[in-house]
């Protein structure tokens, strides 16, 4: 039993987290060390370790534990995650990104577990060409609300003033960030990150687009 755990557990590693094991280890609510004992088969996991592991990555408990039965059944394979009516890249008046959703969308759950937390997900529509040919009028986005850290170069849902934005984020120093649109008609921005003018709602991972 010891031996099929590991191997599920390690599957799901690889999976799920692109073999990165601090980043699902943190997703499940473990130390990293804690994880690799597991793994390696050192350490047999209590069954609330175990469950957690599998609310966290959502599986089915009877197949990490015992090997029965597929990894997701049915529905379990799919994740709806919710479009909410906000326009990003038109500015304008405030609007709430976590508003109550217009519709919802199918995602495999696989693939947004590889990329974060569905939970933390919501899909807006873009507005404008400021993003322009990366990101057109209509495009649908899809925006994890957790990721607010800055990673140089990738494109973030901003809340500046009282309009939404869809920029790439340069970091200039502790306390300065350029905004960045990939078409060049529309001229970069340097705001403040502390002046309360300035707020990253998530990051984006993904668009989609009708041809």
């Amino acid at each position: 039993m010891k031996e099929s755990f590991r191997n599920r557990l390690k599957h799901l590693v690889e999976t799920l987290a692109r073999d990165r094991q601090a980043a699902f280890a943190s997703r499940c609510g473990l130390a990293p060390s804690t994880l690799s004992h597991y793994i390696q088969g050192q350490t047999v996991p209590p069954i609330d370790k175990v469950a957690k592991i599998a609310q966290a990555t959502g599986v089915s408990l009877d197949w990490l534990i015992l090997g029965e039965g597929p990894p997701f059944r049915g529905d379990e394979e799919f994740v709806y995650v919710p479009r909410v009516d906000v326009r990003l890249g038109a500015g304008g008046e405030a609007e709430v990104f976590d508003a109550e959703p217009k519709e919802v969308y199918a995602f495999r759950r696989d693939w947004l577990l590889q990329r974060g937390n569905p939970k933390d997900m919501r899909l807006a529509k873009v507005v404008g060409d400021s993003m322009e040919p990366t990101l057109k009028e209509g495009d649908l986005v899809l925006v994890d609300l957790s990721q607010k850290e800055i990673i140089q170069g990738q494109i973030y849902a901003v809340r500046l003033f009282n309009g939404l934005l869809i920029k790439r984020l340069q970091r200039l120093d502790q306390n300065r960030v350029r905004l960045i649109s990939d078409n060049p008609v529309h001229p970069p921005e340097e705001r403040n990150l502390e002046s309360g003018e300035f707020e990253i709602i998530g990051r984006v991972l993904w668009v989609g687009r009708n041809l």
